[in-house]
């Protein structure tokens, strides 16, 4: 699953967040499987999430959760600079590809790094 989501469209919350109802409402991602989500803000470079900056204050991150009852995926942009009031929107279009790996899959390839999405993609043969 790949989406875009444009700095203006993310809800505050009261920091930036975003859901989607996804297609992986199964418990064939139960806790031996995996559901994956990667952050770009190119579309070329991915990041396993959560991700937070690596730069100067402030400093952001952006989170990941999935419930594996209801489908939902959520996402939120925050601001864990000690002593920040606000949270500014995220500066730029945010890209974003979700995996889920059943557990046969995932016990099947033992060697993967997850936290790189080309190595991902090459193991599990996923289409962009």
């Amino acid at each position: 699953l790949a989406f875009t989501i444009p700095a203006s469209n993310w809800t505050v919350n009261p920091n930036y967040f975003w859901e989607i109802d996804a297609v992986y409402q199964s418990t064939n991602f139960d806790f031996n499987g995996a559901v994956l989500c990667y952050y770009s803000v190119d579309n070329n470079t991915w990041q396993l999430l959560p991700w937070t900056s690596d730069g100067n204050s402030p400093y952001f991150e952006m989170l990941f959760a999935y419930n594996q009852t209801t489908g939902v995926f959520g996402l939120e942009w925050t601001n864990i600079t000690p002593g920040s009031p606000a949270v500014p929107a995220p500066p730029t279009t945010s890209y974003f590809k979700i995996v889920g790996i059943p557990p046969a899959l995932k016990a099947a390839h033992p060697n993967v790094n997850y936290k790189t999405y080309n190595e991902v993609k090459q193991a599990f043969n996923l289409k962009n």
